[in-house]
């Protein structure tokens, strides 16, 4: 069973930004909107935009199966701003009449995540860096969906064990890692004593296998 995080929070506070210490050895990049990363180091990354529909999903299984049986399998994927998966396949969808099709959305939101909870490795960690917005019915910020009609069938927070939350002040950038009343986030007991700590995403994998007791990363991605 493999691991579901989600690191959420505005645009410009710092999600694809924590990446920068990962080697492209390590770990694989599905780039939904097939952006530059704000920093020179490379990674290994899959471009997703050209994709349509479903074949965005497919293609994420795919990588993750066949990197995740090989012999110096990869342990680490990151989906960049992860919300454009429902996003896209909205939009490109958007003649169609009823409402079918916000629920087709979200099973194929949570069947990827089935995937990776049910059928990879136990040491394998999938980030979702995602957008938040508000949620005026409870008063908190959330992970950013295509509107009620998904929403209804399903949250991103509720299929993952770990959510941190992106923030800016003052120009430092940093994850936290408890609920503060008004957000989502959520760690296990003990996992991070703080509150929040430096947005560095090599940092967070390393706690978290750390605390399961995981190997570290220590094999090559094979694209």
């Amino acid at each position: 069973m493999g691991q579901i995080v989600l690191a959420i929070g505005p645009s410009g506070t710092g999600k694809s930004a924590s990446l920068r210490n990962l080697k492209k050895e390590e770990c694989l990049v599905f780039n939904t909107a097939n952006k530059l990363m704000p920093f020179k180091s490379y990674l290994s990354c899959v471009n997703l935009r050209d994709k349509n529909g479903t074949e965005r999903y497919e293609t994420i299984k795919s990588y993750i199966q066949s990197l995740s049986v090989n012999e110096d399998r990869c342990k680490l994927y990151i989906v960049d701003d992860a919300q454009f998966l429902m996003a896209f396949e909205l939009m490109s969808r958007a003649n169609e009449k009823g409402y079918d099709k916000f629920t087709e959305i979200a099973r194929h939101w949570t069947d990827l995540m089935e995937y990776i909870s049910g059928y990879t490795p136990r040491d394998v960690i999938v980030y979702f860096l995602m957008h938040n917005e508000y949620d005026n019915t409870n008063g908190t910020y959330k992970a950013k969906t295509v509107g009620k009609m998904v929403e209804q069938y399903m949250s991103p927070e509720s299929l993952a064990t770990i959510v941190l939350g992106t923030k800016c002040t003052e120009g430092k950038y940093t994850f936290t890692t408890h609920n503060s009343g008004s957000d989502t986030c959520k760690s296990p007991i003990g996992m991070f004593k703080d509150d929040e700590i430096d947005n560095d995403l090599k940092l967070v994998d390393s706690t978290i296998r750390d605390y399961y007791g995981f190997d570290k990363l220590d094999k090559k991605v094979s694209k």
